[in-house]
């Protein structure tokens, strides 16, 4: 329970620093991770449909994270009013 929730509010935090795409990107990211630590620390044999999946995820992250925006974004501030009334009390 712990460990499940720390990882939530990380990729809480990673969400809104890096945006949610690259976030989901980096948490999808954790069982090819954990392939790797089990065959480092462990000793466990890596596929080669695992390999074959690693090298795709290590491309994709490295593609999403070449990807640079050029512009700037400018964000206006709306105020919104919203009428209503308080007659829907009953008596």
């Amino acid at each position: 329970m712990l460990a499940y929730g720390i990882s939530i509010v990380l990729y809480i935090t990673s969400a809104q620093g890096l945006g949610a795409t690259r976030s989901q990107m980096l948490f999808s990211s954790a069982p090819l991770l954990g392939i790797l630590f089990a065959a480092l620390i462990l000793g466990e044999k890596i596929t080669l449909f695992q390999q074959i999946a690693l090298l795709l995820k290590i491309g994709s992250l490295f593609a999403l994270f070449q990807d640079q925006h050029s512009h700037e974004h400018e964000y206006i501030a709306v105020a919104n009013q919203q009428l209503h009334n308080h007659n829907d009390r009953p008596a």
